[in-house]
């Protein structure tokens, strides 16, 4: 009677040998398990000097392509200017994401810095719907403002959104 088993020198290597191909499937099979991420966004800018400006552009597809339990990130990229001199009032900059899902409900994000004079800066917000399933929408809404109470005295706001269907 034979006996089927590994052992020895050979033994090991084909266990190091099946053991290779198995990550290396699990490594090519683990973005399709794990679903795909598909992002998209808006910018989004405020500036003080003079007068006061905010502008919000999106990037959004109308339909969208995924596989139920994919992820669908969005972003939101945004920049703030204070070109007053000094001595200057504090401005403030305000940046908002609002995301609603069909079976998620309500998500939001925020940002605010307060300037001085002569800053800037930029930097972005995040957010991601993980899980998601064919023919429900996703809405966002993107808000930027900048407020100044004196010198000079200004606000501006401005805002863009959209929705997008899963097919």
């Amino acid at each position: 009677m034979r006996y089927n088993h590994i052992g020895g020198k050979k033994g090991a290597a084909r266990i190091a040998n099946v053991s290779t191909m198995f990550l290396a499937t699990l490594m090519i099979l683990a973005p399709i398990a794990l679903g795909a991420d598909h992002p998209f966004g808006a910018t989004g800018s405020t500036y003080i000097g003079t007068y006061c400006d905010s502008e919000v552009a999106a990037d959004l597809p109308a339909y969208l392509d995924v596989a139920n339990g994919d992820s669908v990130t969005i972003y939101y990229n945004y920049t703030y200017t204070d070109a007053r001199g000094s001595p200057s009032t504090i401005a403030r900059h305000d940046f908002t994401q609002l995301i609603e899902y069909d079976d998620w409900g309500e998500g939001e994000s925020h940002w605010h810095n307060t300037t001085y004079y002569r800053d800037s800066g930029s930097g972005g917000i995040q957010m991601t719907v993980n899980n998601v399933m064919e023919d429900t929408s996703i809405w966002v809404k993107w808000y930027a403002n900048v407020t100044c109470n004196s010198g000079p005295s200004c606000s501006h706001y401005d805002s863009d959104e959209g929705l997008i269907y899963l097919n």
